[in-house]
């Protein structure tokens, strides 16, 4: 049998600095988090050079997101942060961990971001949730 442990989702938190500074933050769990995406993409740049016949890529800038669903959950702190910066335009600081920021091991993106998407999904005859996607701001 394998010793080796395979991470679940569900292990994973959504993380939100409800206070403190980038060096120096006190981490809050988004308990409303449901699935959570980290991407990190590269442009494409197409090298092409006449009369050779052939081309060949290069990557070029790197582009990270996080993407994330919310259970629509009325008065929650983390879900009021999340919509108040992409209403007023100013930046949140998010972590997407395979665990606790305390834990030893646990590793993910942390960035300083810009919420580009806070989209809520009232189906009829589902539960309301929150469709969200932030970007670094530098």
């Amino acid at each position: 049998m394998s010793n080796i442990k395979q991470k679940i989702g569900y292990e994973c938190k959504l993380l939100w600095m409800s206070s403190g500074t980038f060096a120096n933050p006190t981490w809050t769990v988004v308990g409303a988090a449901k699935d959570v995406n980290t991407n990190v993409t590269r442009e494409k740049i197409a090298c092409l050079r006449r009369g050779s016949g052939e081309a060949f890529s290069r990557g070029g800038m790197k582009e990270f997101e996080i993407g994330f669903t919310l259970a629509y959950q009325p008065n929650d702190p983390a879900s009021e942060a999340i919509r108040d910066a992409i209403l007023n335009g100013t930046p949140i600081v998010l972590a997407a961990m395979t665990g606790l920021s305390t834990d030893s091991g646990a590793e993910g993106p942390k960035m300083k971001a810009e919420v580009m998407q806070f989209n809520r999904a009232e189906p009829l005859n589902g539960p309301v949730e929150i469709q969200c996607t932030a970007n670094p701001n530098g």
